[in-house]
C-alpha cells in the first residue's frame, strides 16, 4: 500500500475527530492508545492496522467505508454504466463571500459504487485538504446535462446544501454551477461557484469570475431567476 494512502486516511480520521469535538487524549482513552501513536496514525508517519482503523472509527462513530476507497462497482447500476466516462472521484469548488471579500473553497469526494458524496467545506489546502470548518454526507446524481449533489450537515446548525452543475467534460476545464445553503444569520442563500477537476490558484481572473456579471444580473431582473452563464 502506498505511503500516501495513509496519510490521506490519518488526515480523514483527523477531520473526523476534530469536528466531533474530540480532542487527541480523550480518543486515546476510549480506545486504549496513546495519543501519541493516534498522532502518528493521523500524521501519516505509521502504518494503522485495520483492528485500530475499526476501534477509532467506532469511538467516532464514523462509518469505515467513508474513509476508505470504493473496492467494487455495482455493474446492475444504470446510471454507472451510462454516465462512466463522466464519473468523477474529487472536484473543487470555489465562491467569493462578498461580505469577507474573498474567495471561499470546499472540496468534494465522490463514491461511485454507492453513489455516496461528501463535502470538506472552506478547506485549508495549504496545510491539508481534508481541514476543513464543516463535513457534511450526501448523495451525488448524474443526468444528461449535469451533475446534481445533496447534503446535509450531521452537526450543528444542521443544515442542508443543494449543489447543481454542468457535467464537466474536459479535464482541464472549469465550470460554472450553483449552490443553495444558509448564511451565517440562517437565512436561505443561492451562490454562483465554480467548479474545477484540480485545485485552483486564486486569482483576480478567478475573483472576477465568481462576481455576478452586468448580464446574470439584468436576466435576474427579467426572469426573477438566477441564471448562471
Amino acid at each position: 500500500m502506498q505511503e500516501s494512502f495513509y496519510k490521506t486516511l490519518g488526515q480523514k480520521l483527523k477531520a473526523s475527530r476534530k469536528m466531533k469535538g474530540i480532542t487527541l487524549a480523550e480518543l486515546a482513552e476510549a480506545v486504549h492508545r496513546s495519543p501519541a501513536s493516534l498522532s502518528k496514525y493521523e500524521n501519516g508517519e505509521v502504518n494503522i492496522a485495520i483492528d485500530a482503523l475499526v476501534e477509532i472509527c467506532t469511538a467516532l462513530n464514523v462509518d469505515i467505508s467513508e474513509l476508505l476507497p470504493a473496492t467494487y462497482v455495482d455493474l446492475k447500476n444504470a446510471d454507472i454504466l451510462k454516465y462512466e466516462k463522466h464519473l468523477i472521484d474529487r472536484l473543487y469548488i470555489y465562491w467569493y463571500n462578498g461580505e469577507e471579500k474573498r474567495v471561499k473553497n470546499a472540496m468534494i469526494e465522490n463514491s461511485h459504487p454507492s453513489m455516496k458524496s461528501k463535502i470538506y467545506f472552506v478547506t485549508d489546502a495549504e496545510n491539508s485538504e481534508y481541514q476543513s470548518d464543516f463535513i457534511y454526507h450526501g448523495t451525488v446524481s448524474y443526468s444528461d446535462t449535469s451533475i446534481t449533489f445533496y447534503y446535509t450537515n450531521e452537526a450543528p446548525p444542521f443544515d442542508k446544501v443543494f449543489i447543481r452543475m454542468p457535467l464537466l467534460f474536459q479535464k482541464g476545464r472549469r465550470q460554472k454551477g450553483i449552490m443553495s445553503c444558509i448564511s451565517l444569520y440562517y437565512q436561505g442563500i443561492t451562490l454562483k461557484i465554480l467548479v474545477s477537476r484540480e485545485p485552483l490558484t486564486v486569482t483576480d481572473e478567478i475573483r472576477n469570475e465568481l462576481l455576478m456579471t452586468p448580464e446574470e444580473i439584468k436576466e435576474l431582473k427579467r426572469t426573477n431567476m438566477l441564471i448562471i452563464k
